[in-house]
């Protein structure tokens, strides 16, 4: 196991790359709450990443300007809109929805799903 850049930050079901290449535009709390959301259920409990994340979107100021370069944002919108438009609402999709939100800077609507999937793992 790489422990400076362990697997679950590198292996997610919908998103190619790494979380980092995404986290290093962001701001701390912006950062973070990406981190949690994009390995939730694959390091810790899900409930715990999902909580985790949940509390750093609750940190953000609002309205934020987006720092995300665009090509990232447009890769990524990319890779998760077929995932988006095929899936019904389970906790994947409901983070992977809400980290769409976290690069756009919707902080509230991230919150907003991040909370629903605590709901539905709780």
């Amino acid at each position: 196991m790489d422990a400076i850049n362990p697997s679950h930050y590198q292996d997610h079901p919908v998103f190619t790359g790494e979380c980092w290449e995404v986290a290093q535009f962001c701001d701390f709390a912006t950062g973070n709450a990406l981190k949690y959301a994009w390995r939730a259920g694959r390091k810790d409990d899900t409930v715990q990443d999902l909580r985790k994340a949940l509390w750093y979107v609750q940190q953000l100021p609002a309205p934020c300007t987006p720092i995300v370069p665009q090509s990232v944002v447009g890769r990524l919108t990319a890779e998760a809109a077929p995932f988006l438009e095929d899936h019904e609402s389970d906790v994947l999709w409901l983070t992977v929805a809400a980290i769409m939100h976290l690069v756009n800077r919707r902080h509230q609507d991230a919150a907003d799903l991040v909370n629903i999937a605590i709901g539905r793992v709780s």
